[in-house]
This record gives C-alpha cells, structure tokens and sequence, in this order.
C-alpha cells in the first residue's frame, strides 16, 4: 500500500487561501464539527504539527491526519 504523504504546513499548506481569509471563516462559521476543521486548518497554516493540533484540538492523531 503507498504510503501517505503528509500535507505541507505553514505558507505551503494551502496556498492559494490566506491565512486572514481562513481564520475569519473558521470565526464565522456556526457547524462544529466544520468548525473544528477549519480551526485544525488555521492551526496548521500556522506551521504546527499535526500533534499539535491532536493536543490542541483534543482529537486523536489518526482523525487529525485525515
């Protein structure tokens, strides 16, 4: 089975959304669940670690990862 290649973080990962742009919609939106996922998302544009985000999340590394 291939391998998973990890998504870039920091200005790489997702570059063609700014930073600004995505922690306002993470502010914005009402969902929770949508809303953890856009939160792990500025979190990782931000340059931290996918444990990081486990830890800072409280989700488990595998669900981060996906």
């Amino acid at each position: 089975m291939p391998k998973a290649k990890l998504v870039e973080r920091g200005e790489e990962y997702l570059s063609d959304i700014p930073l600004d742009m995505l922690d306002k919609t993470h502010r914005n939106e009402k969902s929770g669940k949508s809303r953890d996922r856009l939160y792990a998302a500025v979190l990782r544009k931000c340059g931290r670690t996918l444990d990081d985000i486990s830890k800072i999340t409280g989700r488990d590394i595998s669900t981060v990862h996906q």
